[in-house]
């Protein structure tokens, strides 16, 4: 038990680092505080974010316990979710090369969490994203999420996002650098999560036939 605790937090903690990397409103918000000096209201817009992130992966849980009650979806869940990581992938990958300075959002707000709070509400990406890492990992019987598993892979998504986002903080301009680097902040990643829909599709085909 406390083996499948253990993969679950490393699990989630990766993958949320991961999917942290790409440039997004967040993560450059983030760093655009941090080059203007503002450290202590980018963490707050880290903290802000991240636990909207967390309610946003805890209710795609949610929806995943419930639709596999639904027994004429179960069937296509599995497809559905391995579309949607190759959808993401794409999507990140397409934004490495075409990289655009975003206009810095909810400038009149004062408070960096409730900045990040916003940002993060405007963000709902997050849950067909975790829905669909959540059925892959069911799927292929890596990981159970449920009870205690559940509540370890949830501060793993939490810690991951939240780690790489004061990383940015304390880099500041040097992470610039990282993330002008199209492989490393958006094709790598891209062609992780292609990868893992197109294994997902196989292994649908091949239970169907």
């Amino acid at each position: 038990m406390l083996f499948q605790i253990l993969l679950a937090f490393t699990i989630a903690t990766v993958v949320s680092a991961v999917g942290t990397l790409p440039p997004a409103t967040i993560n450059v918000s983030v760093l655009q505080l941090a080059i203007r000096k503002k450290q202590k209201m980018a963490l707050q817009l880290a903290t802000g974010a991240a636990l909207i992130d967390l309610i946003y992966t805890a209710l795609s849980l949610e929806i995943g316990e419930l639709l596999e009650t639904q027994e004429w979806l179960t069937a296509y869940f599995q497809l559905i979710s391995a579309i949607v990581l190759a959808v993401l992938g794409v999507a990140s990958i397409l934004a490495a090369f075409h990289q655009t300075v975003k206009k810095e959002q909810f400038k009149f707000v004062e408070s960096g969490f409730i900045r990040g709070v916003l940002l993060g509400v405007f963000n709902p990406l997050v849950m067909p994203f975790w829905l669909a890492i959540t059925t892959y990992l069911k799927s292929n019987q890596i990981l159970e999420l449920g009870g205690f598993l559940a509540i370890s892979f949830l501060i793993g998504t939490f810690i991951g996002e939240l780690g790489v986002l004061i990383m940015i903080v304390k880099l500041g301009k040097q992470f610039t650098k990282f993330s002008e680097n199209k492989w490393v902040a958006g094709i790598v990643p891209g062609i992780l999560f292609i990868v893992l829909g197109i294994i997902s599709v196989v292994q649908y085909l091949l239970i169907t036939e």
